[in-house]
């Protein structure tokens, strides 16, 4: 934790934006109490900031500029636990923190925002503070821009006054303290819908004007998110309103600005693009961040799980409400995926500055659920509800955690806290069983080994554990008992003496591990059919993936009616993709039809060769409602039918898809394709390879978000062209401050450079381009 010694308690923004200049100006008031004995200078951020005056409660000070702020003498030294306001008039064209989005583009197509963005340290490069999480201040933002613009700020807006020269100045002011670094603007054209969810919060929906379609499919169940994590955690809404705008390149998915979340505009949607690429669990995730993260922040970068771990925790329930169990248990699975892959690297645990985002984001998930699972439901519900309460708009680390379930369940969890959060690794089971007698009775005997290497990072590890033994008569005995050590023995009575079908260690998935579990196929195949949970299923067809296609065929094809749930019918359709029997060709074409869009996208792209009698189901598919299925499905019928592709292509000429990825498809598709749609309407589509790259290369430039230009960019590569207008925007791009932007670009240009040609070409732009010496220093370094 940084040092400090002064308690930042409030901070009052009032600046002007400049945008065309990149300019920020006007001035900051920091309201501070001492807590030191004796405060004689007071040092904050604001790298390459022009400072023009500091003054102490209205009396000039003298101050030093630094390499990363300024340090600012007193007139006279502070008194201990006195009151004080520090106001700093400054300038500054930022390099980070505040963007300026479409004032670039020469065309003026693109949409104009500007919108900051405080995490982890970059709040300081627009405003000068004390930038670091663990101090906290109530913050009011008084900003002034261009008129025709609306303003998002943290908290609740004061006013909103136009003002005679062609500006208007919001003013915006929190209630409680948060973080320096979720303080944040979201600047542009917008219209807003109010909503409320059920207690009242207001809840205040920002969208494109040009784009009311997009509205309703994105923010989909915001209301009834809010609802549900109110429930889950059993804590209200801890803020006075909740905000959500869209923002143009954005460098992340979204961000949990306090009361204000901003997030890429590409997960604005229609109702197709929502099908296969939606918005709900960025909006649960950030939604959850308002408590744990804005309303509770990590103490320091050690504790960072405490604020992302919740935060992917908690939107499980999200999904179970919405999309029911499997989905809530298949989001679970997927996060210990992650963990075990996160283990094959290093044993770092969660809790420490190096555990990773596999680790703090979803291990630290799984774990709790874990927890909730030791400390049962209820009793995890009250100890976090404690935990948040104790904590409100302050900081906490992990151990405060662990003394809330403490203090509220009587209850020792030191060992689940060592093993699972200060520790790294997970167990490796080694599981088998045999059925035998004992004391003269039938018992399934399971024997249970850790086998995971012992370091100073992993010990065994200790966790309850339930095996359930499935008998061919549909009956079940179950176990639980608390694992631990080397090896450790269970009997589960058999009294009948029936015969088992499968045997299940740890249905259900709830502990993080690997397992090795002897089974023959006629086992995993039962499981498959049989089992309660999906997760048991799913892991039978897993299982089953190295089992002659003979021998599971109708098993796979049985399971797959039987299922509901996505991934399990992805995998089997993966598994029967090989096969050209009749019956998996059938149940292809039931996938095709399937309500699920994942579904029908993972039946059209297991698809090898499209059989001659399966072209016109596969046809069909070009009218889905599902940009994802149209895409592959156009891509498989140009490759397997030629023939037809400008029929394909005439029926879908006028998709564009998310991020227009449809249309650059379609594009690359029609390069090189007849110029003739013959047979058809006089209305047909008609295309040149010259109208082609007109389009494509305009796709790559500023004038699009980056996401449609990265796509542009690869397929620049796909058909090997390049002219000046190209190369200019690839040249652009690949000094872009988004990395999302740049890298593809980098990627373009090395690809691009290979070639002499075009080498050539590319250098002439950087020697005869409008760029600054460092610009055209760095765009020379990526051509060498």
């Amino acid at each position: 934790m940084r040092e400090r010694v002064v308690d930042m308690e409030r901070m009052f923004i009032n600046i002007r934006i400049e945008p065309e200049k990149g300019m920020v100006s006007g001035s900051v008031t920091h309201y501070f109490k001492t807590i030191r004995e004796s405060v004689d200078s007071i040092t904050l951020d604001g790298p390459a900031i022009n400072y023009k005056s500091i003054s102490l409660d209205g009396n000039d000070c003298k101050y030093k500029t630094t390499t990363d702020g300024v340090v600012i003498y007193m007139p006279s030294a502070l008194k201990f636990n006195s009151n004080h306001a520090l106001e700093i008039n400054y300038s500054v064209k930022p390099k980070k923190g505040i963007y300026f989005i479409g004032y670039n583009d020469s065309t003026n197509r693109r949409q104009k925002q500007i919108w900051t963005q405080g995490e982890e340290f970059d709040n300081r490069y627009w405003v000068p503070g004390f930038d670091d999480p663990s101090d906290k201040l109530i913050t009011e933002m008084q900003v002034t821009v261009d008129k025709d613009f609306k303003v998002l700020s943290n908290g609740k807006m004061l006013s909103e006054k136009r003002n005679g020269n062609g500006t208007t100045t919001w003013h915006y002011k929190i209630s409680h303290p948060h973080c320096f670094y979720l303080t944040m603007l979201g600047i542009g054209d917008y219209d807003i819908r109010k909503t409320k969810n059920n207690r009242g919060v207001p809840i205040f929906e920002y969208y494109y004007p040009k784009k009311p379609e997009q509205l309703e499919p994105t923010y989909r169940y915001t209301e009834r998110i809010m609802n549900i994590l109110e429930n889950e955690i059993d804590y209200p809404f801890p803020w006075e309103s909740y905000s959500e705008i869209p923002i143009g390149d954005f460098l992340y998915g979204a961000m949990e600005n306090t009361t204000a979340t901003t997030f890429g505009d590409f997960y604005m949607c229609d109702k197709r693009e929502f099908l296969t690429r939606n918005y709900i669990g960025v909006n649960a995730h950030e939604m959850t961040h308002q408590w744990f993260g804005d309303l509770v922040s990590a103490q320091s970068p050690r504790d960072q799980w405490l604020q992302e771990s919740f935060a992917t925790f908690y939107p499980n329930y999200v999904m179970k409400d919405i999309y029911g169990k499997d989905a809530f248990d298949w989001s679970r699975y997927g996060e210990a995926q992650s963990a075990i892959a996160a283990s094959k690297t290093d044993l770092n645990p969660i809790v420490g500055s190096h555990g990773g985002s596999n680790r703090i984001y979803a291990k630290g998930a799984f774990v709790l659920g874990m927890l909730s699972n030791v400390a049962g439901h209820d009793g995890f519900q009250r100890s976090i509800k404690n935990y948040l309460t104790d904590f409100a708009y302050a900081n906490a680390n992990t151990n405060d955690l662990y003394m809330s379930f403490y203090k509220t369940l009587g209850v020792n969890l030191d060992w689940f806290f060592d093993e699972w959060l200060y520790r790294g690794g997970e167990p490796d089971y080694h599981v088998h069983y045999n059925n035998m007698i004992s004391n003269s009775k039938p018992v399934t005997e399971i024997s249970i080994e850790q086998v995971q290497a012992l370091t100073p990072y992993t010990d065994y590890f200790k966790m309850p554990i339930t095996v359930e033994v499935h008998y061919k008569d549909g009956s079940m005995d179950a176990k639980t008992e608390t694992i631990e050590g080397n090896h450790f023995l269970m009997d589960i009575p058999n009294s009948s003496g029936k015969a088992v079908d499968f045997v299940l260690f740890d249905p259900n998935y709830t502990v993080l591990k690997t397992v090795e579990f002897d089974k023959s196929a006629e086992e995993w195949q039962s499981q498959a059919l049989r089992a309660p949970n999906m997760l048991d299923r799913y892991e039978a067809l897993v299982a089953m993936r190295t089992q002659p296609m003979k021998d599971k065929r109708d098993v796979l094809i049985k399971v797959f009616h039987k299922e509901t749930f996505h991934a399990m019918k992805e995998e089997i359709l993966t598994q029967l993709s090989p096969d050209t029997t009749i019956q998996s060709w059938v149940m292809f074409l039931d996938a095709f039809r399937d309500k699920d869009a994942s579904v029908r996208l993972g039946a059209v792209q297991n698809v090898i060769k499209i059989p001659n009698d399966g072209r016109n189901a596969f046809e069909s598919l070009l009218g889905d409602s599902s940009y994802s299925v149209v895409e592959t499905a156009l891509q498989k019928l140009c490759t397997d039918f030629p023939e037809n592709k400008s029929r394909y292509l005439h029926k879908t000429d006028k998709l564009y898809g998310q991020d227009n990825t449809t249309r650059m498809i379609w594009l690359q598709l029609s390069y090189m394709a007849p110029a003739d749609t013959a047979g058809h309407p006089a209305d047909s589509v008609k295309h040149s390879n010259d109208q082609v790259i007109k389009e494509l290369v305009d796709y790559a430039t500023p004038s699009f978000e980056f996401r449609t230009r990265a796509n542009a960019f690869k397929t620049l590569q796909a058909l090997n062209y390049l002219d000046e207008k190209g190369a200019k925007s690839i040249l652009d791009a690949s000094i872009s401050w988004n990395g999302r932007l740049a890298s593809p670009a980098k990627e373009a240009l090395t690809y691009f450079c290979k070639q002499l040609d075009k080498k050539a070409l590319i250098s002439k732009c950087i020697a005869n381009g409008k760029w600054t010496d460092a610009e055209r220093t760095r765009l020379n370094g990526f051509v060498k």
